[in-house]
């Protein structure tokens, strides 16, 4: 057995039993989702904290339990030297469990600053941030940024930065050297005229980039200009994603004088009203490649 899916809702405490026996005598398993919404058994957590802790092939643990306060969940004392892969999900107050995964290279879910003093740098391959709309997650300590050098997946969601601390920010993607994936997800720098010039004046180092998707970033068109001059800095580029992602009515003729420059790009995705209209017109120029355009 390779995975398991761990739900406790409204077991009683025989099934709990057998659960936690099923994990004991499968020692081999590689990835558990732990999902728990029921009261506390402290003396079943106990144990299968202990069980998971000496999972010696574990290298996925994702946790989903409805969890308002750290210190009175039994998620802080879970730990495992072996998992490589780190799935926090919609648990806000559990990022500080990360140092218990001392192995950790890849993690999904970190929902403040903080947490990202807790991963170990140099061996970090993703890393997904991820805020929401009430409670975005906000930059402070942009230095942070630059221990990763040598991430090769990196998503902001609902992430914001003030232009003070944007400059220091800009400078790490200068350092992101084998950054192959990267996704912007309502990414907005405050107090400052155009701010995404900046950052995407830094893609001329991401030559090992092959996904770029951005969605409901509020491009403007000087924007958008400097971020089609960079596709000659991006050689392995194989996906492109522009969703909700410019806020004027004609993108698409600029996006087009810059398409060629993306010698290997297989798909592109677009959702924006006017590009239904241009798609026929201008479909020769996508030569081998998937091109998804749709309507908001």
């Amino acid at each position: 057995c390779d995975y398991v899916n761990y739900k406790r809702y409204t077991e009683n405490k025989e099934s709990q039993y057998y659960r936690i026996r099923l994990l004991e005598q499968n020692k081999k398993i590689k990835s558990i989702i732990y999902k728990n919404s029921a009261k506390k058994d402290t003396k079943k957590q106990s144990e299968l904290v202990q069980v998971i802790k000496s999972m010696k092939y574990l290298k996925e643990l994702k946790i989903e339990c409805i969890c308002y306060s750290i210190d009175n969940c039994y998620c802080k004392f879970l730990s495992n030297k072996n998992v490589e892969e780190l799935n926090l999900s919609v648990n806000h107050e559990i990022s500080s469990i990360i140092k218990n995964f001392p192995n950790v290279k890849h993690i999904k879910g970190i929902s403040d600053e903080d947490s990202l003093f807790l991963l170990p740098y140099t061996q970090m391959k993703s890393i997904g941030v991820k805020g929401d709309s009430k409670s975005p997650f906000i930059i402070t300590t942009p230095k942070v940024f630059i221990k990763f050098k040598n991430l090769s997946l990196l998503s902001l969601s609902f992430v914001q930065i003030e232009a003070s601390e944007y400059e220091i920010f800009t400078k790490a993607f200068a350092t992101f050297i084998n950054l192959q994936s990267l996704s912007l997800f309502r990414f907005t720098v405050k107090n400052i005229k155009n701010p995404l010039i900046n950052l995407f004046a830094q893609f001329k180092y991401l030559n090992k980039l092959k996904s770029l998707s951005m969605h409901s970033c509020n491009l403007n068109e000087e924007e958008f200009t400097v971020l089609c001059q960079q596709f000659k800095y991006l050689p392995m580029l194989n996906s492109l994603s522009f969703n909700q992602c410019c806020k004027y009515s004609s993108p698409f003729f600029i996006f087009e004088e810059y398409i060629q420059e993306l010698c290997n790009i297989r798909y592109i995705s677009f959702q924006h009203k006017t590009y239904i209209s241009n798609y026929e017109a201008s479909s020769s120029k996508f030569n081998n490649c998937i091109l998804n355009c749709y309507e908001e």
